[in-house]
């Protein structure tokens, strides 16, 4: 996953996939971010949950933050994938 910070710096971070569904993923997340940021993601998601036939390993995908939460320590989030990356 990567996106930008307040001062457009490129982040870069592995995560942890706590859901995903053909709509968007839920993670938890060390970076801060804020509701309605663009993330740019890559994972391994199976053709039946893409939303164009693509025989590549990794899933390429833009994504909005909708929601964040904490619990025990850790920020999760939910995304809600909008455009897939080239």
């Amino acid at each position: 996953m990567s996106g930008f910070d307040s001062r457009r710096r490129k982040w870069v971070e592995s995560t942890e996939t706590i859901n995903i569904s053909s709509g968007g993923a839920a993670l938890r997340l060390a970076r801060p971010v804020m509701i309605g940021d663009i993330l740019q993601v890559e994972l391994p998601l199976p053709a039946k949950l893409r939303k164009t036939p693509d025989s590549s390993p990794i899933y390429k995908t833009y994504a909005a933050v909708r929601y964040i939460g904490y619990k025990d320590g850790s920020q999760f989030v939910r995304l809600k994938f909008i455009q897939e990356a080239a």
